[in-house]
């Protein structure tokens, strides 16, 4: 059975919606700017932060903001008693 282009095409588009609809949670890989800065980050569970391996544990009063949150989506809040202006940019799912 071969696969039509058109039909690759097709999955690769519902992959990409998929993608961009991933809400935030454990396990997502989140590319986003923080206060115009650009950031990248793997949420996983508590205790397992990883800061040298850009992994960050969901807990953590950054994370807390973002949680649930889907690609497109501009989050403001306060990390600390500093402002923070939140741009998340892509999410998918981490490969650990």
């Amino acid at each position: 059975n071969r696969m039509s282009i058109a039909k690759i095409l097709k999955m690769q588009v519902n992959q990409k919606q998929t993608t961009k609809s991933q809400q935030i949670a454990v396990g997502s890989k989140v590319y986003m700017t923080v206060n115009g800065v650009q950031q990248t980050w793997e949420i996983v569970s508590e205790g397992n932060t990883d800061i040298q391996n850009l992994r960050v544990a969901a807990n953590a009063p950054l994370i807390q903001l973002i949680l649930g949150a889907k690609a497109g989506e501009k989050i403001k809040g306060t990390v600390r008693k500093r402002n923070v202006i939140i741009e998340i940019k892509k999410v998918e799912l981490a490969t650990c």
